[in-house]
């Protein structure tokens, strides 16, 4: 897709979401079953930053599953560049975002996650910030998440 074409497709998508209409509503969530498993970054950018646009539990929850077919190292890609700017828009979103969409992480995909923010110490301490200002008792997996950062610091 061209780069003009994103920004029509984004302001499609942004302004069926905030119509509140129920045809919008419906064509927004058959937008997102069009979506599964898509490698286009861009498109993974946008959905990302959809949560950011006030829409409905049920148009969300039709962005989560869409994001939960996308490739791991993909999702955390375009979330880990994304997320100064979710912090500064609501710090609680930017938590549940970081666990990776209906999908538990594994002891590899909290070394895989640590392996690719850690070249960013930016991110690195984001992304530690989020955690510790958010995680109340969920401790699962962000003790670990957080003992792999070092880890891999300590590494390179």
């Amino acid at each position: 897709m061209e780069i003009q074409n994103y920004f029509g497709w984004q302001e499609n998508l942004r302004k069926m979401a905030l119509s509140h209409k129920k045809e919008d509503n419906i064509a927004y969530c058959e937008a997102m079953e069009h979506l599964n498993g898509t490698t286009d970054k861009t498109v993974v950018e946008i959905l990302i930053r959809s949560f950011t646009w006030g829409v409905e539990t049920g148009m969300q929850q039709s962005v989560y599953n869409v994001l939960s077919t996308i490739d791991f190292s993909l999702y955390y890609e375009c979330l880990l560049k994304l997320l100064p700017q979710l912090v500064i828009y609501n710090k609680q979103l930017a938590f549940e975002l970081l666990d990776y969409p209906c999908r538990e992480m594994s002891k590899s995909d909290i070394e895989q996650f640590a392996l690719l923010i850690c070249p960013s110490n930016e991110i690195v301490n984001l992304v530690i910030k989020v955690i510790q200002e958010n995680e109340e008792g969920n401790k699962f997996p962000w003790n670990e998440i957080r003992s792999e950062i070092k880890r891999q610091i300590n590494i390179h």
